[in-house]
């Protein structure tokens, strides 16, 4: 039983983990996006 809750507890910490990295790795990509238009309309 506690087995199942520790797996559950587990589970549950990996998808936040998963969502935390995607959402970082969409930030830092909008943030190159932003700097690649910069750099394109600068020229």
């Amino acid at each position: 039983m506690k087995l199942i809750a520790t797996n559950k507890t587990l589970r549950i910490w990996t998808y936040w983990l998963m969502v935390a990295i995607v959402m970082v790795t969409m930030a830092y990509a909008a943030d190159n996006l932003a700097e690649l238009v910069r750099a394109v309309q600068g020229r």
